[in-house]
């Protein structure tokens, strides 16, 4: 009982006082600024400092993402406004513009200081990094100071123990249990040079993304009347989700002209631990996680989500085939970086499919 009324008297201690709720104009889901959140601002300045996209003030619990069209939104739960069922934020959370990390996102930041208002950017000087792993992603953590605050004079992470002692821990405990047990993995903090390298390699992830041509569409020498026979048992697949009341979602993974694995999207059925089509895949062709698929194609009916992208590159599978991404388009330049190889056939099945489940249910595709 002592160690939790201590930790709970230290976050607010970091925190302050929790943030009340901002009255924004228009959509009150959505913030828009002065600039695109994500593109319109350089993740470093000439001074070395680097700019933090502030979505969710220290003490919140209301969970603010930047999207990659550059619009902030609150991201949705089960149709609602998500809410972090936890102890507010300990430290004010934001993301650096410019760049992307191994789960395919904007890479986050943590920035210790005063409060601070969602929306604002703000310069901040790299101290840290917290190492985390989140549903067998990359999902670290900068960890910056505000320089006009009493922590302004630290540069790394032995004098900000040094000089406040436990909070570094404090830190670690939050991000280790907000989405409950085994959800997250942490590995402790690394250097102000670690922290810097990393924000190197998110801003070069960045740069070769927005670098990276569209997926090649069919031609090319590639065998449409073979792709387009794997990928319609793909959709069969995507239509095994429909008869669930699910995301009509397939895939097929093919190796040496055969199908091997097939699956489907069961995100509406609560007996299966396995949710993209991509991942039911792999599971039911009896492939295990980091096992190499350097001779396999995939064949799925959307364009990969993050996890589904995570789960292609842990397999190593060089060539994904995309039904099509004009309803949802996931990190298909991150895949790319990464070195697999995209074909977008641009079937009508797929997005007629995928256009009449969005119009049906609306509030199941949002949550997904």
């Amino acid at each position: 009982m002592k160690i939790k009324s201590f930790l709970l008297i230290s976050v607010l201690i970091i925190t302050g006082a929790m943030s009340g709720c901002q009255a924004l104009q228009g959509n009150p889901y959505e913030l828009h600024g002065d600039k695109n959140f994500y593109t319109g601002y350089e993740p470093v300045n000439p001074d070395g400092t680097v700019n933090a996209v502030i979505e969710i003030s220290s003490g919140d619990n209301d969970k603010w993402e930047v999207r990659k069209d550059g619009v902030m939104r609150w991201d949705q739960e089960d149709g609602k406004p998500r809410i972090v069922k936890y102890l507010g934020y300990p430290t004010n959370y934001g993301m650096v513009p410019k760049t992307v990390w191994g789960d395919g996102d904007p890479l986050d930041i943590l920035v210790i200081g005063k409060q601070l208002k969602r929306g604002r950017v703000i310069k901040a000087k790299l101290v840290g990094v917290l190492k985390m792993k989140g549903e067998g992603a990359r999902d670290d953590k900068l960890i910056a100071v505000l320089p006009d605050t009493c922590f302004g004079g630290v540069n790394n992470m032995d004098e900000f123990d040094r000089d406040f002692p436990g909070a570094s821990s404090i830190i670690e405990t939050w991000f280790m249990n907000y989405k409950g047990p085994g959800k997250v993995e942490t590995e402790g903090f690394d250097s102000a040079e670690e922290a810097g390298s990393m924000l190197k390699d998110a801003i070069k992830g960045f740069t070769f993304s927005s670098a990276m041509p569209k997926p090649a569409v069919g031609g090319d020498g590639d065998n449409m009347r073979v792709h387009r026979r794997f990928m319609l048992e793909a959709v069969k697949e995507a239509q095994k989700s429909l008869l669930e009341d699910g995301i009509p979602e397939g895939s097929v993974l093919i190796k040496e002209g055969r199908i091997i694995g097939r699956g489907h999207n069961k995100r509406s059925r609560k007996d299966s631990s396995y949710v993209n089509s991509e991942i039911d895949c792999l599971e039911n062709a009896g492939i295990l996680t980091g096992q190499g698929c350097g001779n396999c194609t995939l064949y799925t009916t959307l364009s990969p989500c993050d996890e589904a992208a995570d789960t292609i590159i842990a397999h190593k599978i060089p060539i994904v085939v995309i039904g099509e991404n004009e309803t949802f388009k996931g990190p298909e330049g991150y895949l790319q970086v990464k070195g697999v190889r995209l074909i977008d056939l641009d079937m009508k099945e797929c997005k007629d499919m995928m256009q009449g489940f969005m119009k049906k249910h609306a509030v199941a595709w949002d949550d997904d």
